[in-house]
């Protein structure tokens, strides 16, 4: 008998395979909580920052009382042009693979390899200069906010 695709999902899943995010490790995970009594004018402050920085209030505090680096924030401006950009790079990384395919399109694979290059440093300098590179090293916080670094809380 021929299983279908719900069927095999039910299978897997009543045998043990668990689909979503894998558990993380009991001291990756954040279980614990710090209370810190503020008045309404001190909390209007805090999340005030806290979003101007693209970021949850809880974030926020977390990356600042870790000592993490705080970049200035980014004008909505730069955050706009870096997304636009990226949807640019995709659509000329797709201009690529129809010219590594041999289709004609226009333009020659070097002067498209540039135009994506240019495009790149230029994605960095309106987030100050930083390399995404270098946000894969180091503990402390490289990302600017604004960028899908943080992925908890309401934004």
């Amino acid at each position: 008998m021929k299983l279908s695709r719900t069927d095999k999902k039910m299978t897997e899943v009543a045998s043990g395979g668990r689909g979503g995010r894998p558990q993380l490790d009991e001291s990756e995970r954040r279980s614990d909580r710090v209370n810190v009594p503020v008045n309404s004018e001190e909390k209007t402050i805090i999340i005030d920052k806290a979003v101007s920085y693209h970021m949850s209030g809880a974030f926020f505090l977390r990356e600042l009382g870790l000592g993490h680096r705080m970049r200035r924030p980014l004008p909505a401006i730069n955050l706009q042009a870096y997304r636009q950009l990226g949807r640019m790079g995709s659509n000329l990384n797709r201009v690529v693979g129809l010219i590594n395919q041999g289709n004609t399109v226009g333009i020659s694979r070097e002067f498209a390899e540039q135009l994506y290059d240019l495009l790149q440093s230029t994605r960095r300098a309106l987030l100050g200069g930083i390399d995404d590179r270098e946000d894969q090293q180091g503990d402390e916080l490289q990302r600017p906010a604004g960028l899908p670094l943080q992925r908890e809380g309401k934004r």
